[in-house]
């Protein structure tokens, strides 16, 4: 899996058994994913649910963008292990898109105002057409990373945040599921 592809896997243990855990997501995801709770940033759906599986999707625009969970699959690995797959398509295209948008508008800028006459002079104190040129061409690399680069940087740093806050929602519904298991005798 590429570094830059807005998607990731992993592996957790969890202690109880995994209908059980399955069941307390599922209502994880009716309270609230993210905090066991409603939040209009937060609305998560339950997609499928099998013995052993359980997918759950972003419902809405600003659920996909709030955090980046978009799309989340967890299934049975064993008898106390989840392995999970995420997919983040849809924060990854809004980052992207955020990036192109603001790109443009600074290239619109550039144009509209007339401002690259002015680079040179402006930028190094200077009005020669090599510090002309060297304005115009570091302005053109400033636009290329900020909206070409910079969010594909976004989307590869945002994997370990996304992969940490899913971790850490298994276990706290790991901790609800045990509670609602009866104790072995």
């Amino acid at each position: 899996m590429s570094v830059l592809s807005p998607r990731f896997t992993g592996k957790i243990d969890i202690a109880s058994p995994t209908p059980v855990f399955f069941d307390a997501m599922k209502a994880r995801v009716r309270l609230g994913l993210l905090t066991g709770r409603p939040d209009w940033r937060s609305r998560y759906v339950v997609e499928g649910h099998t013995e052993q599986e359980l997918a759950i999707r972003a419902s809405d625009f600003i659920t996909a963008i709030n955090v980046g969970l978009n799309e989340v699959v967890l299934r049975k690995a064993g008898n106390r292990t989840v392995e999970y797959s995420v997919n983040y398509w849809r924060w990854a295209a809004y980052v992207v898109g955020l990036g192109a948008v603001l790109g443009v508008a600074f290239v619109v800028g550039v144009l509209f105002w007339g401002i690259e006459s002015r680079l040179g002079r402006h930028a190094l104190g200077a009005d020669s057409a090599l510090d002309r040129t060297i304005a115009v061409a570091l302005f053109w690399a400033l636009v290329l990373f900020w909206a070409g680069i910079w969010p594909w940087i976004l989307i590869a740093m945002h994997k370990p945040f996304a992969r940490k806050l899913l971790d850490r929602i298994i276990r706290e519904v790991d901790v609800a599921a045990q509670q609602t298991v009866a104790p072995e005798a």
